[in-house]
């Protein structure tokens, strides 16, 4: 695991998703902070909601918590409602068994990195604790992020099958930050130049 360096100390959670995650943790299931909100918030901004992943199947997570929706329990996402009534997304680690980019077949009851593994970019494979108060950054998603880089987790060209707007989104969060706009890495240039033959 690469060495977490630079990060800010904590980062300002909802209360209630600190609670979520406390909840599980102290059923003895680990559970980080993860996604494109933190990303965000490492950029400055920060007004999306936080997801959590967690080892927790979706069965444990509807048992914990009283008032959950089923979001996406098939791809192990549960919405836990808190005491305003909004609606956190909870999701069990996973791991792609098969992909095409954009559609997988996960398998449940992985490791946290195994999880950030399957993220598109680096930008988005970090995850805060929100208890413990600690980062994970096993592809080094902070150091692009610091650099302006858009580099693909894994194989670049699997990356490219992410939607449109979402490549956007990504690039875009960056480009806010780097007047420049971002830099793709050298591996995406290739695949990208290797989609278009």
């Amino acid at each position: 695991m690469a060495e977490v360096t630079g990060f800010p100390e904590r980062v300002a959670l909802d209360p209630e998703v600190v609670r979520i995650a406390r909840t599980l943790e102290d059923a003895g299931y680990e559970t980080w902070a993860v996604g494109g909100a933190l990303r965000d918030r490492l950029l400055g901004g920060g007004q999306s909601d936080v997801d959590l992943a967690t080892a927790a199947t979706p069965e444990v997570v509807q048992r914990l918590f009283r008032r959950t929706v089923p979001v996406g329990i098939r791809f192990g996402t549960v919405g836990v409602l808190d005491s305003g009534r909004r609606l956190h997304e909870v999701t069990t680690f996973r791991q792609d068994v098969e992909t095409d980019g954009r559609h997988a077949v996960v398998r449940f009851g992985v490791s946290l990195d195994e999880d950030l593994a399957r993220r598109d970019f680096t930008i988005n494979a970090i995850a805060y604790h929100p208890v413990r108060e600690v980062w994970r950054d096993p592809f080094d998603g902070f150091a692009d992020l610091r650099a302006g880089l858009v580099r693909a987790v894994g194989v670049p060209a699997v990356g490219l099958h992410v939607a449109p707007e979402g490549r956007d989104l990504e690039e875009g969060a960056v480009a806010r930050q780097h007047p420049d706009g971002p830099v793709l890495h050298a591996d995406r240039h290739r695949a990208l130049e290797e989609r278009a033959h």
